[in-house]
């Protein structure tokens, strides 16, 4: 099985405990439970994730292995709102559990678009909203932005991301918008900056 450990446990900013619970958890198999949860959520049945939660024999934070996501992930990269209100309410979903790349739910929800989803991430007050993946750094808004989504940079300025965080590159989010030519979304992040 391969697997590669979150960008902040080789930075250095994690502790020992924290590095043997990224070890342990990414190199287990999943329990029979596990696997049965994690296809309830790729299917969308809230009801029976619920169910099989609630018999006690699952982590709802594993990963399962093929794409090293966890149910958070599937649930935010695909859009399913009432599979992340699920996971974050009843089971307790980390939102800040990096996939494989150091990808987060809000990462994958503002690639994808999910409105919905950014906003309900948002509103729970337990996401960091300036986390970069591992391979060119780049946060939520830098992706968001990136795919044209205006209304979730909205949302991520308004919930006060970091305008100034910097890709591997150099490049803030309104300089990807510039060179990519999404002068509405450039615009809008200019302002935000110069009144800051």
């Amino acid at each position: 099985m391969t697997w590669e450990l979150d960008w902040h446990v080789l930075a250095g900013t994690c502790s020992p405990k924290d590095l043997m619970e990224q070890i342990v958890v990414r190199s287990r198999s999943l329990s029979e439970s596990e696997q049965k949860f994690i296809k309830a959520v790729r299917m969308r049945d809230s009801d029976a994730a619920l169910k099989i939660f609630r018999q006690g024999r699952v982590d709802v934070n594993c990963f399962e292995d093929k794409h090293h996501w966890s149910a958070i992930h599937y649930a935010a990269g695909n859009g399913f709102i009432e599979v992340v209100r699920l996971l974050v309410d009843e089971c307790g979903a980390d939102l800040n559990l990096q996939a494989k790349g150091g990808y987060t739910a809000l990462h994958y929800a503002a690639i994808q678009g999910y409105t919905q989803v950014v906003t309900f991430l948002l509103k729970t007050n337990k996401v960091q909203l300036d986390v970069a993946d591992s391979k060119e750094q780049l946060t939520a808004l830098h992706y968001a932005a990136r795919h044209g989504h205006l209304d979730i940079v909205e949302l991520l300025v308004q919930a006060g991301c970091n305008l100034r965080a910097t890709d591997t590159d150099g490049l803030t989010a309104m300089d990807l918008c510039l060179a990519l030519g999404r002068d509405d979304i450039a615009d809008f992040l200019r302002i935000k900056i110069l009144t800051a």
